[in-house]
């Protein structure tokens, strides 16, 4: 990792921490990340890439590079469980229907950063990236399928999850 590189991961700690307590606050169980779409999809759009909505509350952003490249998708769900959390952490799950105990909230936060990273060096990035955040991974039927055929693998030569 060059040193810039790693200055900027550095300086990101500290919000993909606040986005990742946010998330785990307010978590949401399969087909119902309203919220958390919501808050996925401004994030992006504020950034300049074109969000499209698959499977209810599932998304795919597109960042375009320079051309040349291979285009590679990077997925992390958005679900929590149907569980209640216990526990005193400040940033406890205010909802007692649902937790985010499968690390999700984390995946999403640590994507952000990445995305926040890459669009920070999109003129110099060669083919283009796909960010997908997908609902429902812990029920049945699952958000991939559908998004899958909904078209969120089209044109994507490799896929990179968290999980």
């Amino acid at each position: 990792m060059t040193e810039e590189l790693t200055i900027q991961v550095e300086n990101l700690t500290e919000q993909i921490i606040t986005w990742r307590r946010d998330f785990h606050r307010n978590p949401e169980t399969a087909f119902e990340e309203h919220r958390t779409s919501s808050v996925l999809r401004k994030f992006m759009e504020d950034l300049d890439i074109p969000v499209r909505v698959m499977a209810k509350t599932g998304l795919r952003g597109v960042l375009k590079g320079r051309p040349g490249g291979k285009t590679v998708a990077l997925r992390a769900d958005m679900d929590a469980l149907p569980l209640k959390e216990e526990g005193d952490k400040e940033y406890i799950s205010e909802n007692p229907q649902a937790a985010h105990a499968c690390a999700h909230d984390g995946h999403m936060a640590i994507l952000m950063g990445v995305i926040q990273i890459l669009c920070s060096r999109r003129d110099s990035l060669k083919g283009n990236a796909v960010f997908l955040f997908q609902p429902s991974e812990e029920q049945i039927p699952g958000g991939a399928k559908q998004m899958i055929d909904e078209g969120a693998l089209e044109d994507v030569d490799a896929v990179f999850g968290l999980h």
